[in-house]
């Protein structure tokens, strides 16, 4: 698989550097492929920006970022874990 960065959403399905340089990210969405699977998002500096692990026993594991993380200016993108499923990143 590949990962597409292109158009307003793009779907991350494997792990290391999506981008270096600073852009604005709308809204951050996963889709693990299975409880139990871990993400772990962080900027090119290597601050945190997002990590969950899927819940044991949901039947919808689609997970959407919202709080603490807010819509704004990132410093890069870089996924440093990323167990199953996608990872959709709709920029503006």
């Amino acid at each position: 698989m590949a990962n597409v960065t292109t158009g307003n959403v793009w779907k991350i399905d494997t792990t290391g550097s999506v981008r270096t340089n600073p852009l604005y990210v709308h809204r951050m969405w996963w889709t693990p492929s299975a409880s139990g699977d871990d993400i772990d998002i962080q900027d090119a500096g290597g601050n945190s920006v997002w990590s969950y692990k899927a819940v044991a026993g949901t039947t919808d594991l689609t997970i959407s970022i919202d709080a603490p993380w807010q819509p704004g200016t990132m410093n890069g993108i870089n996924v440093v874990t990323l167990d199953g499923g996608e990872l959709y990143i709709q920029i503006n």
